[in-house]
């Protein structure tokens, strides 16, 4: 390849990716919304008690999503050492087959891991900080919340002496 055709081809991908993103080289893109903290999301909501409240909605959100990782984590350890035990006390009682009730301990274990991870997951992408900035920009705009957020809002969410009406 050339060096003409290479400056060529870097020029065309630049304005490619200028095209796709155009914020990309943009003080307000400069910090990256996946590294902002709840503190910056309650800088962000300027004062406005709705937004603070889906700020802490969603940081709320998020964290029990974190917790199911966090428990099917520990799920694993136990099961694992669980099994081991129960084999080890099946096969010194001279059991035919030691890994009969195993297999049936492995599919509920498999139903429960895969449905916190799942579960997690799902929540997290639902309540993602790409997510909330997204909310946090239209609603000075439009004045309105989606109901997924307006249904899940609890009165802890809001800020202390905020007076909730439902």
């Amino acid at each position: 390849m050339t060096a003409s055709r290479y400056v060529l081809h870097t020029l065309c991908a630049l304005v490619f990716l200028l095209l796709l993103q155009p914020e990309a080289f943009s003080q307000a893109a400069s910090k990256n919304i996946s590294s902002l903290k709840r503190a910056d999301f309650i800088q962000l909501a300027q004062g406005s008690d709705t937004l603070e409240a889906v700020t802490n909605l969603f940081f709320r959100k998020r964290k029990e999503a974190q917790t199911g990782f966090i428990l099917a984590g520990a799920a694993v350890s136990v099961f694992v050492l669980g099994s081991v035990a129960f084999a080890i006390g099946a096969g010194m009682s001279g059991a035919d087959d030691p890994t009969e009730e195993l297999q049936v301990g492995a599919a509920v274990f498999s139903i429960v891991f895969y449905g916190l991870v799942i579960g997690s997951g799902f929540r997290l992408i639902r309540y993602s900080k790409g997510r909330l900035h997204d909310l946090m920009k239209s609603y000075p705009v439009d004045g309105q919340l989606p109901e997924f957020v307006k249904n899940q809002l609890r009165n802890k969410d809001f800020p202390e002496g905020y007076a909730v009406e439902r």
